[in-house]
């Protein structure tokens, strides 16, 4: 690319920009979640042939044909008695979301039975207008089940294709699953959602007053700037603090976001753009927010209400994301282009094996490690 000339991207679709990624280790060397990056990368590239979309994200995944994994039927529920996996509803909103889509993709992927608690189907219906996977009901979900996560059930499931799978005819064999399980941790398995953003974000449709609420909240925000949805760029911006703050510092050493990052985000989109961006913030510190990052183009639209935030959030043309599982709902939900913080923190790896072109690390250090590998704005 010619100096001082940038890609432009569109107020909507992916487009395409110019990779801020740092360098990470490939996929098969990952280490968030050990052994398993090398096994999912086949069902991913495999399964997900379904739309130009997918494979297009996803074609540089290693071993993309690895294993022919048939499509699965999709509301399969099989005899009672058949084992099936309960997922976890702990947390709140965000980690909520993740645990749902994580447990759909191991019926759409697998094809096995799966069910949520009363407790996650009751909150998310709150929200949500269309939660379809099964309740956990008694009479036809047993009980007894063994307790695991989420990374080892995937693996496990994904062995019991390869063991199953009749190469030469491309069918299964035999059920995946010899007894039930229950997911125990909070997943939200970053690289497996984006790459099924293009179904996920049709899976949780807010209620009417919920979205009714959130366009309120843009519309008064951007009428501040004498502005209206028709003539800028929308790009919800998430500012995640307060207790995340000290969560993220005893989990993985990594410090509170500063205005740096969101500043460099913000560049990236303003200078990548055709129409005037415009940066609509929900956050639950809207005081620094407010301090540390108001200009001319940037205006405050948080609520009191987590659902109608998340909404908010799903409705920009692009976001910018902080840490945590709300967030990176946000991303999944929304439309257009991602960008996320990075530094040199090894321990931070939940980000490292996606690969989406609509995907960019936003570099949070003042002293950029990476710098000698890519150009920001």
């Amino acid at each position: 690319m010619a100096a001082g000339k940038l890609q432009v991207i569109g107020a909507r679709g992916p487009g395409r920009l110019m990779p801020l990624s740092p360098r990470v280790p490939a996929c098969c060397r990952c280490s968030s979640m050990g052994s398993l990056w090398e096994c999912r990368v086949a069902p991913c590239g495999t399964i997900l042939h379904f739309t130009d979309n997918y494979r297009s994200q996803l074609a540089n995944t290693q071993s993309l044909n690895l294993l022919p994994v048939q499509k699965c039927i999709e509301n399969y529920t099989g005899k009672c008695s058949a084992p099936h996996v309960l997922m976890n509803d702990g947390g709140r909103l965000g980690n909520k979301m993740c645990q749902y889509l994580s447990l759909y993709l191991l019926r759409h992927i697998f094809g096995i039975r799966v069910s949520i608690t009363q407790n996650m189907n009751t909150s998310l219906g709150r929200v949500f207008e269309n939660i379809t996977v099964p309740v956990r009901d008694p009479a036809c979900f047993t009980s007894s089940t063994t307790h695991i996560h989420y990374n080892d059930l995937y693996q496990m499931l994904f062995r019991a294709v390869q063991r199953s799978t009749n190469v030469s005819s491309g069918s299964k064999a035999g059920p995946l699953l010899t007894k039930s399980y229950y997911v125990r941790n909070n997943p939200c398995p970053r690289d497996l959602l984006l790459a099924h953003r293009d179904l996920l974000k049709h899976l949780l449709v807010f209620k009417k007053e919920v979205i009714m609420q959130a366009n309120h909240n843009i519309n008064v925000a951007l009428s501040r700037l004498n502005r209206t949805r028709h003539d800028v760029t929308l790009v919800t911006v998430h500012v995640r603090r307060t207790d995340y703050i000290r969560y993220m510092k005893r989990r993985m050493n990594i410090s509170a976001l500063d205005e740096l990052y969101f500043q460099r985000a913000f560049d990236f989109y303003r200078r990548r753009v055709p129409r005037p961006a415009v940066f609509v913030v929900v956050s639950d510190d809207l005081k620094w927010c407010k301090k540390l990052l108001t200009t001319p183009d940037v205006v405050l639209a948080g609520s009191r209400s987590p659902a109608v935030d998340q909404a908010v959030l799903s409705l920009g043309d692009h976001i910018v994301t902080s840490y945590g599982t709300f967030s990176y709902m946000g991303a999944i939900l929304s439309n257009g282009h991602i960008t996320h913080p990075i530094n040199s923190n090894p321990r931070y790896t939940d980000v490292y094996c996606i690969k989406s072109m609509d995907f960019h690390l936003i570099p949070r250090d003042r002293e950029d490690p990476y710098n000698s590998t890519n150009t920001l704005p």
